[in-house]
């Protein structure tokens, strides 16, 4: 070992000595190792070659908000249920109130709302498809203004019969529906939190007030969809959009240093609400077909870009997928397109549709790619 330390030494000296003393090796021009290797690296811009742009029906139970009202003739209903009210006690008053968040449209006046009773089951996983009593059994007027809460008394029997149905499986609590005949303008509400049943009840002789936010909420959307022609995302529908680029002018097995999607939004023929940040994901189809039902994708592979209307460039989203375009150029059987969602899905009525001018490159989306034809690592 003692040895084998002093050689090491030994030649460490040496390489010390020669960086020292000596001048670097000389190269001709035409011999000095990379010169060029800045030059290896290409830039190309590759362009949609095919898409499709389609609704996906959204479950919006799990939005942190509710809308009742209408906007842009989509009108929206609540949907709430309470399971979670004390036993045994008897019921002396409840009223609901509702926090407002966001109030869409111009409203020039209030709109009547109405409580019903639901009579079928329903939940927040899935899509509700209810039957309910047409009677109202309570009306309150929904203030246009979104700094003013929206507050309804329940009829002491309906709430009773949530609490009884704690102990009694043969009373069913379905919950209640919340509609309107007409109105200019939709309410967005608080989920959850922004929901509290404040119920005033009896028990064994004393009397108490408590609060409850509802065990299950959504809100329910009817109306025409768009479908014109656009290269649109939206928050009410929901749009989607599948797009995919061809890779003709890029060679075969190269190594991709860098792949940006870049789109610009169509300002004008937007609706930006107020759900932010407004951000969006795209991920990698790994289906063959782009039919909704058969339609797949890969949720680890999954990239986000935000849009910014600040920004020094307002309204154009950018998303790194140098893994994608690796992915594609070295197979192109793996090349099935990309999905493009909002983050926002189902939380309001933003409509983001971005420029898709086939006769301005520039003015659709596409694919800046910088690649080289080899690794010199």
């Amino acid at each position: 070992m003692k040895n084998y330390k002093k050689i090491s030494i030994f030649i460490l000296g040496i390489f010390i000595s020669a960086n020292c003393n000596t001048q670097p090796p000389q190269f001709d021009n035409d011999e000095i190792p990379f010169k060029d290797i800045i030059d290896k690296v290409v830039s190309s811009n590759t362009f949609v070659d095919s898409s499709l742009v389609y609704v996906e029906e959204g479950n919006r139970g799990l939005s942190p908000y509710i809308i009742l009202g209408e906007f842009n003739q989509k009108e929206c209903r609540i949907l709430l249920k309470f399971t979670n009210l004390p036993d045994s006690v008897i019921v002396q008053s409840a009223a609901l109130t509702l926090d407002p968040f966001y109030v869409y449209g111009s409203p020039a006046a209030s709109f009547t709302a109405a409580v019903q009773v639901i009579t079928s089951d329903w939940n927040e996983e899935s899509i509700p498809d209810i039957s309910y009593n047409p009677a109202a059994v309570a009306s309150f007027i929904v203030n246009p203004s979104v700094s003013v809460a929206d507050t309804v008394v329940i009829p002491d029997e309906i709430v009773q019969g949530w609490v009884d149905a704690n102990k009694d499986t043969t009373i069913s609590n379905y919950g209640i529906l919340i509609t309107f005949n007409t109105a200019d303008f939709a309410k967005q509400y608080f989920a959850e939190t922004g929901v509290v049943l404040a119920l005033q009840y009896s028990k064994g002789g004393t009397e108490k007030t408590s609060f409850y936010n509802p065990t299950a909420d959504t809100y329910t959307v009817v109306g025409p969809i768009d479908s014109e022609p656009g290269f649109l995302v939206s928050n009410f529908g929901s749009h989607r959009i599948i797009m995919k680029f061809g890779f003709s002018a890029i060679p075969e097995k190269v190594v991709v240093n860098y792949a940006e999607l870049v789109m610009k939004l169509d300002i004008d023929n937007s609706f930006v609400g107020p759900e932010k940040p407004h951000g969006f994901k795209v991920n990698r189809i790994d289906s063959d077909s782009w039919q909704q039902d058969e339609l797949s994708f890969s949720e680890d592979d999954e990239v986000v870009g935000m849009l910014d209307l600040d920004s020094d460039v307002p309204g154009e989203i950018r998303f790194v997928i140098t893994q994608f375009v690796q992915r594609w150029i070295s197979d192109a059987a793996e090349n099935k397109g990309i999905l493009l969602t909002s983050l926002r899905e189902n939380q309001g009525f933003s409509r983001y549709t971005f420029t898709f001018d086939t006769a301005d490159s520039l003015m659709q989306p596409y694919l800046i790619v910088y690649y080289s034809s080899f690794n010199p690592f």
